[in-house]
């Protein structure tokens, strides 16, 4: 016999359709992923090409941005050396991640938000494997110049921390109170200020509450300036 004909790599699956639901969206993306992992060049290009034409399956993947996501992936890798030794703390960490995501977005839907939230996540997780780090260090037979140099690296991640949560809190500020408004069992956040607007679209909408990050109440109003004939 002649050589032995080589094996054809069988045909991709096709994009799912938009009737047939996110889950088979993700699975799509899922497979291809795991293709392109093993260096299938085709998967790879079927990934790219499906952010051009078909956008609806990346929605699911937008909460925080995807690079937020693998910054925030990355910095958890940092605890622990083993990924199957350590992947049940790894798995903790992630989990407490995504309730104090959860607690810091409070329903909100603004994409700055969840941006300025992943950055407050990031900076969290940073300071507290240093802190870990200060710990180990302190513990071990070292150098006083070492515990100092890692003393200053915990102290510099404790204020990426704090700048991380001012920026929040200042943006959170500038764009005013925010409101929920109750339609039925569904609560939408909005702005304080187009809350009526809102609430007028929308049929037997009820403003129910005021969301935590709502700016302070101002002081008294500055008075205006008096003309100089009347003084």
């Amino acid at each position: 016999m002649g050589r032995k004909a080589a094996k054809e790599r069988p045909a991709l699956p096709p994009i799912p359709d938009l009737d047939a639901g996110p889950i088979a969206g993700a699975g799509w993306l899922v497979a291809m992923d795991r293709l392109a992992r093993d260096g299938d060049e085709r998967a790879a290009a079927a990934i790219r090409d499906s952010v051009r034409e078909r956008p609806d399956l990346w929605q699911e993947h937008r909460g925080g941005g995807a690079i937020a996501r693998q910054a925030e992936d990355g910095l958890v890798k940092l605890f622990g050396t083993d990924a199957v030794r350590d992947a049940y703390p790894r798995a903790q960490i992630r989990a407490d991640l995504e309730h104090i995501r959860a607690d810091l977005m409070q329903g909100s839907t603004d994409p700055l938000d969840a941006l300025m939230v992943s950055r407050v996540l990031c900076a969290h997780i940073a300071a507290s494997h240093a802190d870990a780090l200060l710990g180990q260090v302190a513990a071990a037979d070292v150098t006083m110049k070492q515990l100092d140099w890692q003393r200053a690296h915990a102290d510099r991640a404790t204020r990426a921390f704090w700048r991380a949560c001012e920026s929040l809190a200042r943006v959170r500020r500038m764009r005013g109170p925010a409101v929920a408004i109750a339609v039925g069992s569904v609560n939408v956040t909005t702005a304080a200020a187009a809350a009526p607007e809102a609430a007028a679209a929308l049929p037997e909408a009820e403003v129910i509450e005021a969301g935590w990050w709502a700016a302070e109440p101002s002081a008294d109003p500055v008075p205006a300036p008096v003309p100089a004939r009347d003084r």
